[in-house]
């Protein structure tokens, strides 16, 4: 078996799935029509290796090759995600599905058998791209999002989580903490696409994560006077966007104090017109850091520029 021939044929099976012509990139977000047929590919595949395919309580998908609660210590899981940033690339999170499936293919073929059961998992909604919440089938899973907090989620179109996940066939109402799951889970390796450059720098193929930057995300509206464009003077305008940029600004500026990072990737504007003064900006961040009191106290800052402006 050639690893790499067959890595290339299964990412040639999902290429065209979520794939934006003009941009090149794909939009595979959870709950989608893309995502119903990456799942459909992901459980399709391992049935034909022979793996026990099931759905947990939070959604997400496990393929076993092996008795998983036979010695559940002693399981390895891989794995990673299927879905997708807006635009983002083929390989930030297909990467570590795909290469499990070749690596669990090639000991198969060879006759390796396991000292415990080997599992790989596709995580929903890995990449929180739709309803605005990073991890969220692992959340769920762990019980650190409850039902509660997804009654609150909607998504980019202003659609609620409830009414997205239903339209799917799942009962929101179930998805919870899953004990069972979690008592499979003995070690857990994911191999990941680098998403910098650091390992060109330091000439190395491959790097090894020691842990991972707490991270947090936040939203503001910053709200303004709606005017004329052409007809309010400088000095009487009340300009959220104007607000908007200062902000930008200032949290770049926090990330650099606190050695953190830090990024306003999505302003929404009203009413987003040319000749108008908007009402309103809304600016979602991102923003981690070495360690949990570093996050906390940019967490602080960005909260001191948001009511300052």
């Amino acid at each position: 078996m050639n690893v790499s021939t067959y890595l290339s044929e299964l990412f040639a099976q999902i290429a065209d799935i979520g794939r934006d012509e003009e941009t090149g990139g794909y939009r595979r977000f959870a709950y989608s029509d893309e995502d119903r047929r990456l799942r459909a590919f992901f459980a399709q595949t391992m049935e034909k290796l022979g793996f026990t395919i099931s759905v947990d309580a939070a959604n997400n998908q496990w393929a076993w090759w092996g008795d998983p609660d036979r010695d559940p210590e002693h399981n390895l899981v891989l794995g990673s995600h299927l879905d997708s940033v807006p635009d983002g690339g083929a390989f930030d999170g297909p990467l570590g599905v795909l290469s499990a499936i070749c690596a669990v293919e090639l000991l198969l073929g060879e006759g390796f058998h396991p000292k415990g059961a080997v599992g790989i998992v596709n995580f929903i909604d890995e990449e929180g791209a739709r309803f605005g919440v990073a991890c969220l089938g692992s959340r769920v899973l762990t019980g650190e999002t409850t039902f509660a907090r997804l009654r609150q989620l909607s998504d980019y179109a202003g659609r609620p989580f409830v009414e997205v996940v239903a339209s799917t066939g799942v009962d929101p109402t179930e998805l919870r903490r899953d004990e069972l799951a979690l008592s499979r889970i003995g070690r857990f390796v994911e191999l990941h696409i680098e998403q910098g450059h650091q390992l060109i720098n330091l000439d190395s193929p491959l790097g090894l994560a020691s842990f991972i930057w707490p991270h947090g995300r936040w939203s503001t509206i910053l709200t303004g006077v709606p005017n004329h464009a052409g007809t309010t003077p400088l000095a009487e305008r009340d300009d959220p966007v104007i607000k908007a940029a200062h902000f930008v600004l200032d949290l770049a500026a926090s990330a650099e104090k606190h050695e953190a990072v830090a990024t306003c990737g999505k302003i929404v504007v009203e009413p987003n017109a040319v000749n108008a003064i908007a009402s309103k900006a809304q600016l979602w961040v991102d923003a981690r850091a070495e360690d949990t009191d570093t996050l906390d106290r940019l967490a602080a800052d960005i909260a001191r520029f948001a009511g300052g402006y």
